[in-house]
């Protein structure tokens, strides 16, 4: 199924402004060296993060075999689980390498983005990630639990 020209030019303007704050707060968020000042980044990140979550996972529902937007909602769904728990735990000792995931997740958001249309750009972009750099992203968020 051929997904709506517009929908997918919303979503695509709407996440890349979204990625864009996200980048920001995560450069604020890996200048913190106190958990205090850094769980707002790290919610202010959280709440975009999961925007863009809600987004794909909705146009999914059109379109089932979708991998970017698969991917992306999956990212999504765990760097939010991540920024969440980290506010928990308070874990400024994970800061520096939240920040490094976090700021990986949003480039590969943002290749998925730029090959949307195009299934075979789509498919390199997510092996170029790997399924490595995502396990590390459970495992962090495993860790938070």
């Amino acid at each position: 199924m051929s997904l709506d020209k517009e929908i997918m030019d919303g979503f695509h303007e709407e996440t890349m402004a979204l990625l864009g704050e996200a980048s920001a707060l995560v450069s604020q968020m890996d200048e913190q060296v106190d958990f205090t000042a850094a769980s707002v980044p790290i919610s202010e990140f959280a709440i975009r993060i999961d925007r863009i979550m809600g987004a794909a996972k909705t146009i999914v529902a059109m379109d089932p075999n979708h991998s970017g937007l698969k991917k992306i909602g999956s990212l999504a769904q765990i760097c939010k689980s991540i920024s969440y728990k980290s506010i928990d735990k308070k874990a400024v000792e994970l800061l520096p390498l939240m920040s490094a995931f976090f700021s990986d997740v949003i480039e590969c958001m943002e290749g998925l983005l730029a090959t949307m249309n195009d299934e075979k750009k789509t498919e390199a972009v997510i092996e170029d990630f790997s399924s490595a750099m995502q396990g590390r992203l459970e495992l962090l968020a495993k860790y938070l639990t």
